[in-house]
């Protein structure tokens, strides 16, 4: 006589509770802020093309010099190079940012000291750069030149893998940022805003609750606490403030005065 084995069901992974309770409409949530890393990613690049290179001031504007080539670029497929690097960088820093907020949180991660995260960003940056002058080329004059490309899936598909390929570089600087700033917040008294309501995603609170719990069982008093990397107390938050300015004015560059809107200040 044979016996059929049984299957063995996986157990449902247990998530920490945040304030005692389990995050409700968690995978709406991650959805949510699915959709608010793309948002964020493309403003990002679409930010810093605009400032830089979009924007009238005062004193004048740096649109001529690079529509122009920068005075020394005299090739007629210029203008495809540079259109390039906006569209190209787009889907590849929604896709770091998209695993910066939704990514595996850590409560041990290798941190990354002050000085790493400014320059850190800046390399990766040249990085996009070099890759999305490489993904023009290959859509608009190499071997993509001659398949079909509507709604410029090209530049999305490729731009999304280069985003992939950078992340593995990308990662310390997205953990060190997500867990200074879960840090310092479960060390204190008190409970933020942010835990209390939906302001960052599940991730992100579910860390704020381990931490918390770490430091409750320790017996240390949450106003005792010493941050040993002050630097990370200012520095993390002028970061992600910039980085959300950019991607504001970048949205509203893209969505908004490219399709004619008047913004006042944008011009």
């Amino acid at each position: 006589m044979t016996t059929q084995a049984v299957p063995v069901r996986r157990r449902k992974k247990e998530r920490p509770l945040v304030n005692g309770h389990p995050i409700r409409f968690r995978r709406t949530q991650q959805l949510i802020w699915t959709g608010l890393s793309v948002l964020l990613g493309a403003g990002f690049i679409a930010g810093l093309y605009w400032l830089f290179l979009q924007q009238n001031y005062p004193w004048g504007s740096a649109k001529v010099w690079w529509d122009s080539g920068m005075g020394f670029i005299h090739s007629g497929n210029w203008a495809a190079y540079r259109h390039g690097v906006r569209d190209g960088g787009e889907p590849a820093l929604w896709v770091m940012v998209g695993a910066t907020l939704l990514g595996k949180a850590k409560t041990n991660p290798k941190l990354l000291p002050g000085w790493l995260l400014v320059l850190a960003p800046v390399l990766l940056l040249a990085l996009i750069i070099a890759g999305t002058l490489g993904i023009t080329w290959l859509t608009q004059f190499g071997p993509l030149s001659h398949v079909p490309n509507p709604l410029s899936w090209q530049e999305i598909a490729l731009g999304a893998l280069l985003g992939r390929m950078l992340h593995f570089l990308w990662a310390p600087i997205g953990n060190t940022v997500r867990y200074r700033i879960a840090d310092n917040a479960a060390a204190r008294a008190g409970v933020p805003l942010w835990v209390r309501r939906p302001l960052l995603p599940p991730v992100w609170r579910e860390l704020w609750a381990e931490l918390r719990a770490r430091y409750e069982a320790s017996g240390m008093s949450l106003k005792e606490r010493t941050d040993k990397h002050r630097q990370s107390r200012v520095l993390v938050p002028v970061i992600i403030a910039l980085f959300l300015f950019v991607a504001i004015v970048g949205d509203l560059a893209k969505w908004g005065v490219a399709h004619g809107l008047h913004i006042p200040g944008m011009n």
